[in-house]
């Protein structure tokens, strides 16, 4: 599991017999089974994983011409009674926005605007932890100019629906690759050429899952191309096994059939006798939690969820979906992941079409729907252009969470800690003990601990780095923060529970979170009114009029701008009536000025005029005056020029 450590058939992968690539003193490595599960004491042929001479469970090399025997045997004639009893189907409450359904298993997705490039994902509603069950997918239509894409497999319940995108799936890709990761996986376990291209040549693709344990080809998942195999079985991580494992598909510009073999129906009959998932055993089984909700639900909800930006928003919208697994999210941060996991980053721009689209999809299909978007839930307008997007046959609740977090939420935040920080310290002795095995040498940041977090009550959010995504961009939060509402009953929700503080102590929270960004942010739109203009047309003639009067002073006494004796200027400035003739002889006050003094007195009545003129036109007792970050840019806004408009030149060395 890493270079240096070698699968019994010769390929790096996660088998769970082992051997390493030279021989070992016995006290060179002393691993515990409980500290990791591989056996590097030699090859066992009663594994389900060994490769013997006539076995083909994990072959060596790329697949050959020559036919290869077949490792699995026939399963015996299940009765009826103990099959599960019911309907096993592809889950509309476990797939992305885009996808939709029709009769006879029959499932595709939106192929205009952006969808047309994100990958689609499809969970089935009952998981497999044992026995050997098939299910089969037909390719019946390509979208002309899409890039086709499309991976076979099985997830866990509740994971990533794309597989390839953490360890708790494995799978097929379009090109034959096999998607598989191990928790503290040294190097890259796919696998290129694992099977043949799914997509080159129509044909019903077959995915066998073999979790039969007295099975000789256990633990392990097969392709089969029109009935004939594919590729050598590939092993299941042994962290997967013992979990139900529920078919799982990814699609890019397609349209497929899913058969699940309901009455026993395969479209292509394999070498052997095998089951459906249709018919796996009542003891294999695991449902998902969608269906189990949705069948104890009276009425569909679109929840609002309503917080401020950066104030544990995001954490509680997490902890919502952890907890009502049935909802689908509708938000940017979603569509963002979305484009990111379909190799698309580029597409998160989300726009009113996409999102439009989005909603009517959740409302054809019967979801319950979790409208998250921060900068679109805090103003009331838009929540009002959301809500009329769904019928009256769903309930409108708003939640909102402002101000000091519940208890509830706080052990919500705790726990989460708690198990991340053991996942981490998982898979950091995972790696640890890989590397020993091995001789891999690990990277120094993998060599040093996770840290542990703080429990205690004073820890109400989960940490962010400073690479995640804000809750509302600065730029687009600047234009729409003074909108900010929390919502009332006339915009047409039937429930609005407060979860963290009482209303009045939310809107306080809100008004003094919108003070504090008022003077942080730029004012939108902020021109120059009327007593500013006026003021400023005056300091330049009064400006001209010093101007003026500094030179004639210097003039008349036979002197040009380059005066070198100062005129005595001393006394109470205070009671000076008439600046221009301060001592009754005709002296100027600003008789001895140079440039910089000229500088700095226009630099502070500008900037006397900017204050007053910027309170006047913004109009607003929040703002209490120009945040010092912001001064050069109403400067500019203002006066027209930069507010270090000269420079002075370096004089050249001869």
């Amino acid at each position: 599991q890493g270079s240096g450590l070698l699968c019994s058939c010769g390929w790096e992968g996660p088998c769970s017999d082992f051997r390493t690539s030279a021989p070992m003193a016995s006290d060179e490595v002393d691993l515990e089974d409980d500290d990791v599960e591989v056996d590097i004491e030699g090859e066992n042929p009663e594994s389900p994983d060994y490769a013997g001479e006539d076995d083909e469970v994990c072959a060596e090399g790329e697949l050959g011409d020559t036919e290869r025997p077949e490792v699995e045997g026939d399963d015996p004639d299940r009765p009826a009674s103990a099959r599960v009893k019911h309907t096993l189907s592809l889950n509309s409450y476990d797939a992305t926005p885009d996808v939709f359904f029709s009769g006879g298993g029959i499932v595709s997705a939106l192929s205009q605007g952006p969808f047309l490039h994100l990958l689609s994902g499809v969970r089935a509603n009952t998981g497999a932890r044992g026995g050997r069950y098939l299910f089969e997918v037909e390719v019946l239509e390509k979208v002309p100019i899409a890039q086709h894409d499309l991976r076979i497999g099985f997830s866990t319940g509740g994971s990533s629906l794309f597989i390839g995108d953490s360890s708790d799936s494995v799978g097929f890709g379009k090109d034959g690759t096999y998607f598989v990761a191990e928790p503290g996986q040294l190097t890259d376990l796919q696998r290129s050429g694992a099977c043949e291209p799914l997509l080159e040549t129509p044909s019903v693709i077959g995915v066998l899952l073999n979790l039969d344990q007295e099975s000789k080809a256990a633990n392990t998942i097969s392709v089969f191309l029109d009935g004939f195999r594919a590729g050598p079985p590939q092993p299941v991580p042994s962290h997967l096994r013992g979990k139900a494992l529920y078919p799982t598909i990814n699609f890019r510009g397609l349209t497929l059939a899913v058969n699940f073999g309901h009455g026993g129906k395969q479209l292509r009959t394999l070498p052997f006798k095998c089951q459906t998932f249709a018919q796996m055993a009542e003891a294999h089984h695991e449902i998902a939690r969608h269906d189990a909700v949705r069948d104890g639900m009276a009425k569909l909800e679109v929840v609002v969820s309503i917080g401020i930006p950066e104030a544990g928003i995001a954490d509680f919208t997490r902890c919502f979906k952890e907890q009502h697994t049935d909802f689908a999210e509708i938000s940017d941060r979603s569509f963002a992941e979305w484009c990111q996991k379909s190799g698309k980053p580029k597409l998160a721009t989300q726009d009113k079409a996409a999102q439009k689209s989005l909603v009517t999809l959740a409302v054809a299909g019967h979801r319950n729907c979790l409208i998250a978007g921060v900068g679109q839930t805090l103003q009331r307008s838009e929540r009002e252009q959301l809500l009329n997007q769904f019928p009256s046959t769903y309930r409108k609740v708003a939640l909102v969470a402002v101000g000091e977090p519940s208890q509830s939420h706080k052990q919500w935040v705790r726990k989460t800690l708690e198990a991340e920080y053991e996942a981490k310290k998982d898979i950091f002795q995972r790696r640890q003990l890989l590397s020993d095995a091995s001789g891999v040498e690990l990277d120094d940041a993998d060599n040093v601990p996770p840290d542990c977090p703080k429990f205690d009550d004073t820890v109400w959010a989960l940490p962010h780095d400073n690479a995640s995504a804000p809750d509302v961009s600065p730029d687009v939060l600047s234009s729409i923060f003074s909108r900010f509402a929390l919502p009332t009953d006339a915009e047409g929700f039937d429930d609005i529970r407060y979860e963290w503080s009482p209303r009045s102590d939310a809107q306080d929270k809100l008004r003094r979170w919108i003070v504090i960004q008022k003077s942080a942010f730029l004012v939108e739109g902020l021109e120059p009114g009327e007593w500013f203009r006026s003021k400023l047309a005056a300091w330049k003639e009064e400006r001209k009029l010093l101007r003026e009067g500094h030179l004639a002073f210097n003039n008349k006494k036979g002197k040009g701008p380059s005066i070198e004796a100062d005129a005595d200027i001393s006394g109470d400035l205070a009671g000076v009536g008439n600046i221009h003739d301060f001592d009754g002889r005709g002296t100027p006050l600003y008789a001895n000025f140079r440039y910089e003094d000229w500088v700095l007195l226009s630099w502070r009545y500008e900037l006397h005029l900017l204050v007053h003129g910027f309170a006047t036109d913004a109009a607003d007792d929040d703002i209490p005056g120009i945040h010092m970050d912001h001064v050069m840019h109403y400067f500019k806004t203002y006066f027209g020029v930069a507010f270090f408009s000269k420079k002075k030149k370096k004089k050249k060395k001869k």
